[in-house]
């Protein structure tokens, strides 16, 4: 028994091993045909697919001809290793004009480019030559058809210097596609024909203004230390400030210092870097062109921006910028010019705007100047409300934020133990961040001395905010206390309503809302006998 156990153990032990070898060898084929060969395989085919395969690479220039104008742009971000499709590249037109391409247009152009795939393929390698021939031409991507200017073509460059070609030939009988066929590195393979879809042509159908830069002016502005403005209700400076802006009006009102709406002001230059061209009236406004689209036009907004010193690549960048736009009168009784040009101090042409866009800049002092209490920025940055003055009976209250929740941090004894609503808390804040000015006065009216004076604090003590509230004549005053200007405004109701004119203020629970008598009882709920439904 000893003789015969001992080498059938052994046996069995070496066929287990080997087994689990061989279990071992197929496991790592399949792991490698699932987790490389696999993809690289899908890669390859999906690859094959691609019209232009340039993938990931950086482009130096695209060439797009066959269109409405033949069109070459060069990629100006290379020293920012970008270039690539998905980046946001700067571009520079060099044909058929020197100018700043639109980066949006070519960039999205160069991605759709990149995910271009064709739906089917034509193999025409097994075709006689003459057949192959005729095909071509049917396909309208023949050597002829190549040869045509007027047939659609787009030309890419990599920087490495790879070159890729694709013509876009005839719409298939069927279906909303066309045939195309491709050149790689000067090699052109026309036995298989791409079928894509005809989407691409619509890029064919854009004309010059589509893949120029039709921006007029360029502002960083956190880099703006001012700027002036003059249309057709007033001319100021707009300096900036801490926190905020003053407007030193020299006309469209008593003339004098008034304090800026931070969000009104912000997006009035925000306004001035979104303006876009809907054409070019000129390539040059000293041009003969240039000043034919100027002809009977005049000046209606002038917006010219100072820039702080140090702040800047170069000299020329800190220069001041000038916007102007020029205006056709409309109708009489309409708003709108008829016609708007705009020029650019630093750039050559005339360009051509929507009627509608005046309207951004052509402000009057009433829409610059504050008309909250506080911005949504300084609203939802404040951490400290203090409160002070005869209403409260001459004790100081005083809310802090602790984390999420306000506390007091100075009340009377009756409020010892108690915390503030958080909803009134809320509510005055929101109050305050709400346009609730609605009258300026230059006389301030009666009353101070009976006022709230509120005051609040963010992250910087410094900026804090601080107004003098009071009643009078049955309508709510304030003052704005940092002011330069010795005036009052009126505020709105809801605001009244929102501020603490006695000490319990923050911790008194709201009122149930009022009951009308006259209102019809509440109808019982469910089901009844004589609710139409029979049970």
């Amino acid at each position: 028994m000893e003789q015969t156990t001992t080498p059938m153990y052994g046996l069995t032990w070496k066929r287990q091993l080997m087994l689990a070898a061989a279990l071992l060898g197929l496991g790592g084929v399949a792991m490698l045909y699932e987790y490389v060969y696999k993809p690289k395989q899908e890669e390859n085919e999906e690859l094959s697919k691609k019209i232009l395969p340039f993938n990931d690479a950086p482009v130096d220039s695209i060439a797009v001809t066959g269109g409405q104008v033949p069109v070459r742009v060069r990629c100006s971000s290379t020293d920012k290793g970008m270039c690539k499709a998905g980046d946001q590249s700067t571009w520079s037109m060099e044909e058929p004009i020197k100018a700043t391409a639109d980066k949006a247009n070519v960039n999205s152009f160069l991605s759709t480019l990149k995910h271009l795939s064709a739906t089917e393929t034509v193999n025409l390698k097994e075709e006689p030559a003459e057949k192959r021939a005729k095909l071509l031409l049917e396909y309208g991507v023949s050597e002829s058809a190549r040869k045509d200017p007027k047939t659609r073509r787009v030309e890419l460059t990599l920087k490495d210097g790879r070159k890729y070609v694709a013509w876009f030939g005839n719409p298939h009988p069927i279906g909303e596609k066309i045939f195309s066929v491709s050149e790689r590195d000067g090699k052109l393979d026309d036995s298989q024909v791409y079928l894509v879809p005809s989407y691409v042509k619509s890029n064919f159908e854009k004309d010059l203004t589509y893949w120029r830069d039709k921006s007029l002016i360029t502002v960083a502005a956190h880099r703006v230390e001012s700027f002036t403005l003059k249309n057709d209700h007033l001319e100021a400076e707009i300096i900036k400030i801490k926190g905020g802006w003053d407007i030193q009006l020299k006309s469209g009102g008593a003339p004098g210092l008034y304090a800026g709406d931070l969000e009104n002001i912000d997006a009035l230059v925000t306004s001035a870097n979104y303006l876009r061209a809907k054409t070019f009236a000129a390539d040059a406004k000293e041009s003969a062109a240039g000043r034919a689209a100027l002809a009977g036009l005049k000046p209606s907004v002038t917006l010219t921006f100072r820039f702080k010193k140090g702040e800047a690549s170069d000299a020329k960048a800190e220069a001041p910028v000038t916007l102007t736009l020029y205006e056709k009168a409309g109708a009489a009784g309409k708003a709108e010019p008829e016609k708007l040009v705009g020029l650019a101090s630093n750039l050559d042409p005339v360009f051509e705007l929507e009627p509608s866009a005046k309207a951004r800049f052509n402000k009057k002092l009433k829409e610059l100047r504050v008309t909250k209490l506080l911005s949504s920025m300084e609203r939802f940055g404040a951490k400290k409300i203090e409160f002070q003055g005869k209403p409260l009976g001459g004790s100081p209250l005083a809310l802090e934020q602790k984390g999420d929740q306000w506390v007091y941090a100075a009340a009377p004894e009756s409020l010892k133990g108690k915390v503030p609503e958080d909803s009134a808390v809320q509510k005055l804040l929101d109050q305050m961040s709400a346009n609730r000015i609605r009258e300026f006065l230059d006389v301030v009216p009666a009353g101070e001395a009976e006022g709230l004076t509120v005051t609040i604090t963010g992250d910087d003590a410094a900026a804090a905010r601080r107004w003098l509230l009071w009643k009078h004549d049955s309508r709510t005053y304030a003052r704005d206390l940092k002011s330069k200007r010795l005036e009052a405004f009126t505020i709105d109701s809801l605001l009244t309503e929102a501020l603490p004119w006695s000490s319990g203020f923050f911790s008194e629970k709201p009122a149930a809302p009022a009951v009308d008598s006259k209102a019809p009882p509440a109808q019982p709920q469910g089901h009844g006998p004589d609710d139409g439904h029979g049970h």
